[in-house]
């Protein structure tokens, strides 16, 4: 993982060059989470888990499907259109 802050955007922000790999996570309301992972063979696919908000510790935990914790991430900054996190190791 690297140090340092990560930003997302909404899906729909604006239109990304395909060729830069860019992290992504999907985050609904039922606190099911999809998110990116790089593949055995250098490529990328999409995991379904879920994943919690910790209001106290500004944490969001992404788990995946065997309930094993994936991620953590501290929101340092949110807004409509930016969500800025920094990994927990």
């Amino acid at each position: 993982m690297e140090e340092g802050n990560d930003i997302y955007r909404p899906f729909n922000f604006k239109e990304y060059d395909i060729m830069h790999y860019r992290q992504t996570y999907t985050f609904k309301e039922n606190n099911v989470c999809d998110y990116l992972v790089l593949s055995s063979h250098d490529g990328h696919h999409i995991e379904r888990g879920k994943w919690e908000y910790l209001e106290v510790y500004k944490t969001i935990r992404v788990y995946d499907n065997q309930n094993k914790l994936y991620i953590r991430l501290k929101v340092i900054e949110i807004s409509k259109d930016i969500l800025r996190v920094e990994v927990v190791l």
